[in-house]
Formats: C-alpha cells, structure tokens, sequence
C-alpha cells in the first residue's frame, strides 16, 4: 500500500472519528452564571425538548439537527463501505490478533504463574459487574421455581388479578390452568436461554413467560399489575441480599419505560423505591446494583391499539418527567430520588424486522415526531437519533444543575440492517449488545507517519 494511499485512508477514519466526536463529545464545563431553576423553560420543539431562559426563543444549549445527522450518517457509510478502508481494516486486525498470540505464546507462562501468587486474587473475589441482565430474568430458573411453589403452597389465597370485575387468587389462577405445585418443575416452566434464542428475538421473549402464560408473566415478573408489583419486588430483595452475600458482585438490571402514559416514570419510581403501594415496601437499591432503562421501539402497537396519537407523544411521555424532575425536584421527588439511581438508557425491539412500509412513501427527515402519526413504526436510526438526542440534552442540563448524567447503550446488531451499527457507532456511549463481528476494525499506532494513535470501530 503506497504512502498516498495510507494518507488518504487515514484521513478517511479521522473524518468518521469527528464525526463521532459531534453526537458523543464529553460535556462542556458549568457555567458559572447557568440561570436557575425557576428562570428556566420547557418547549418541545421538532421532537426535541428544548431548555430556554422564560421569554427567550434561543436554546441553552446546541445539537445537531435530523437532517445533519442523516447526512453525516450517509458520509459514515461511504466510508465504512469503502473497499481500501475494509482492507486496511483487516490487515490491521490481522496485525492485532498475531501480536497477542505471539505475546500469550511469550509470556503465557509467565502470567498464569504471577497470578497464582497473588492473594485473595482470583475468578471468585474478583469484583465482576453483569451489564447486560434484562431485570424480569435476573433470577435463574431453580430460583423463580422455588419462589412460586412457596406462594402457591403457602399464599394462595393472594388476590393477584381482577377479572371480569371479579378478584382472583393465585390458587383460582393455577386452577384454571390445571396446575398445582406438585407439577411445577424446572422443565416446565421453560425460561432459561439456550442456542434456539441466537438471532430470534421471538423466541427470546417467550422465555419471559413461565410455561408460556403471558398471565404468570404479569403476575410475577412485572411492576406493574393488580398487586402493585409485589412479587417481583420480592424476588428482587432476595437477588439483592444475593448479590451483598457474595460481596464480589454487581449488576445493572433493566427496567422498562414504554412511553404510552406520562405516569409511567412516577408509577416505576414508587415501585423502586417501595413507595405509594408499589413494590414490597422496600426500596430496592443496594451499592451493589445500578438501573438501566430500556424503552421498547413499539410505536407501532401503540398506534394501533388508540394508546398514542403521533410518534412525538411518546418522546414526551418519556422525556417530560426526566426534565421536569431535573428542573423541580422538589415538585417531583419520587422521579428525582430514582434517577439518580439510573446508569444509563437503552432502545430495543426485534431488529430483524424488516417489513416493507404500507404508510411511508416519504424520507423519514421530512416528517417531525409530532406529524408522524401513520401506522409505520420509525426506522432504527430515527428512533436513535431522538432518544439519544433528548438524552443529551437531559445531561447537558443535568450536568448543569450537578446531577448524574446517563449513558446511552443501545441494543445493536443483534439481527438485521447493518446501518444499525452504524447508528450506534455514531450516537452509542457503549452497547447494549452487539452480537455480530464488525466489519471494519482500524488501529493506527503512534509512530505511524500520519501522527497520533486512535482506534475505530466502523460497525
């Protein structure tokens, strides 16, 4: 590869780390005259939640629009699609992977022997952070098992439902179902993953349903049901006293945010923290545990089922409480005690899902989320671009006031387009999951010619 060459490729993946660099910059320094509170405004403005000093038409503070973003999002591609650049990439994996094997092949030896010597060191009492748990399956199956044959045998006449008017009980559930504690059984109950769930989000959801009943799914695995989320509240101070007991673990569950009502953030936030009937009556934090949020790209269903009119209705119902919280806590302090317990956000759905559009005939960046009110769900990357969008804006004005800040982590790459990974690579923090090899990987090394060191991962 000549020098003119390597020059330009160069240059090419300094231009898609700038790129990078405009929607994932570290956050600018506090102002030291930053308004107050009560000088501050909320106005949703193209999808965007916008903070504005009260009687100012000017946002405090700048990002980039849709329509840049689909154009730098284009730029990406070209670069990433390049065949000089793949190339290089390549080699430079190549490079990466036989300088690491020759390295374990050197020093292997040398490694294993250091790390039998050092003490109260090893797999066990190592500290080990879990970031990807999904909280309605943070329990292993021998765990939910044993807790609902101790509430069958013991609780059964726990009201759990409301049907047709009428109260139900757990034993009047399982009876309907022809079940009864004798026969609950691992094998039954099928919730554990195994190679079936590898790229089919179907079958992976079905495992959140004990014995396929979506009805135990509700009663036992969601905050939200006719028992104020009692039994997942309970499991959850049992995997909390858990992971305190072993004193080497942490984990960062996921909760969800649907955004079909405003109340959702208040109604979790109770749950959370054992308040207003919600929950156990316990407040489910622990130093050894942090809360993601996953909002589910379902706007669709939502649509279809009359619960949301326009796809800006669920950025509000998302985003309105986070700021509102931020801004007054005091008039919300339910919302503003939780937050501070959250790490970051992240967006999920089926990716394989690829259905021609029947409503969209146009570019997405044309329609704001207040006009698109069709049945089609949002691209990947319209979804993405919004919620890391508001997300930003929420810590630049959180970091502002001297609140945490939260990360976003998007599932990506798990199933379908491969501009997903490059949404990601764009607007991501981290990822949530990213289940496929990328393909293009570049390294340059600091005494290459072209000067500084940096590394890429073009998705």
């Amino acid at each position: 590869m000549g020098d003119s060459s390597r020059e330009e490729i160069c240059a090419q993946l300094r231009q898609a780390l700038e790129l990078r660099a405009k929607y994932c910059e570290k956050l600018p320094p506090k102002r030291s005259s930053f308004p107050k509170s009560g000088n501050l405004e909320l106005k949703w403005q193209d999808g965007l939640l916008q903070v504005r000093e009260k009687g100012s038409e000017q946002s405090l503070f700048e990002v980039p629009s849709l329509d840049e973003y689909y154009d730098d999002m284009n730029t990406l591609f070209q670069i990433r699609s390049s065949g000089p650049v793949s190339s290089y990439a390549y080699q430079r994996l190549r490079l990466l992977q036989t300088k690491f094997e020759l390295y374990t092949m050197v020093f292997g030896d040398q490694e294993a022997q250091d790390a039998m010597e050092t003490g109260h060191r090893d797999f066990y009492n190592v500290r080990k952070v879990d970031t990807h748990i999904h909280h309605s399956a943070a329990m292993n199956a021998k765990h939910l098992l044993r807790f609902m044959k101790k509430k069958l045998k013991r609780f059964s006449s726990d009201v759990v439902d409301v049907k047709d008017g009428k109260e139900r009980t757990l034993k009047t559930v399982f009876d309907d179902m022809g079940i009864g504690w004798t026969d609950l059984c691992i094998d039954r109950l099928q919730v554990w993953a195994d190679k079936s769930c590898l790229h089919r989000f179907d079958r992976f959801n079905n495992k959140y349903s004990p014995m396929g009943q979506n009805e135990l799914r509700t009663i036992f695995l969601k905050t939200d049901n006719a028992m104020g989320g009692r039994y997942l509240a309970e499991l959850t101070t049992e995997l909390i006293s858990d992971l305190e007991e072993s004193k080497y673990q942490h984990a960062e569950w996921r909760l969800s945010i649907y955004g079909r009502k405003m109340s959702e953030w208040e109604s979790l936030s109770k749950w959370v923290l054992g308040r207003g009937g919600k929950g156990c009556g316990k407040a489910l934090l622990s130093p050894n545990i942090r809360w993601m949020i996953q909002i589910p790209r379902l706007f669709s269903l939502y649509k279809s089922t009359g619960q949301l009119d326009n796809f800006g209705q669920m950025l509000e119902n998302i985003f309105t409480p986070l700021f509102e919280a931020t801004l007054f806590p005091e008039k919300h302090a339910v919302v503003a005690e939780f937050i501070q317990h959250i790490s970051g956000f992240d967006t999920v759905d089926d990716e394989s899902k690829s259905e021609k559009p029947v409503d969209r005939t146009f570019s997405s960046k044309s329609r704001p989320p207040q006009l698109w009110d069709i049945g089609d769900n949002p691209s990947y990357k319209y979804y993405s671009y919004f919620i890391q969008t508001n997300l930003r804006l929420l810590n630049m004005l959180r970091h502002q006031l001297g609140f945490n800040t939260f990360d976003y982590r998007p599932h990506a790459g798990e199933a379908g387009e491969v501009h997903h990974l490059d949404t990601a690579f764009l607007l991501a923090d981290g990822s949530g999951r990213v289940s496929r090899w990328p393909t293009c990987v570049a390294v340059l090394d600091v005494n290459e010619p072209n000067g500084c060191y940096f590394s890429i991962l073009l998705l």
